[in-house]
C-alpha cells in the first residue's frame, strides 16, 4: 500500500503528483491522506477532497476503496504532545 500525504495547503494535485500516482496505482493500492487536517475548516477540507478526487478520476488514478464506499481522502490531525 502507498500512503500519499497531501499538504493542508494543497487543494489540487500537481502534474508530478498525477504522473506519480497514475504509475504507482497500477502496482499497489493508494490511500490519500490529508495531513494536518486540523488546520483546515470543514469547507476547505471538503474542497480539497472534492478537487483531488475529481482529478484522480479524470486521470485514471485508482485509489483504495474498501468495496463499501467510494474512494475517499482520509483526514488526520496532529496535536502537540503535552510533556509532564
Amino acid at each position: 500500500v502507498c500512503l500519499y500525504f497531501l499538504s493542508p495547503h494543497q487543494d489540487q494535485l500537481s502534474a508530478i503528483d498525477i504522473k506519480s500516482l497514475r504509475e504507482i496505482s497500477n502496482y499497489t493500492s493508494v490511500i490519500m491522506i490529508s495531513a494536518r487536517a486540523d488546520l483546515l475548516t470543514t469547507e476547505e477540507l471538503r474542497r480539497q477532497s472534492s478537487n483531488v478526487l475529481r482529478q484522480c478520476e479524470e486521470n485514471n488514478i485508482n485509489l483504495f476503496s474498501d468495496g463499501e464506499e467510494n474512494p475517499q481522502i482520509y483526514p488526520i490531525s496532529c496535536r502537540p504532545l503535552t510533556v509532564y
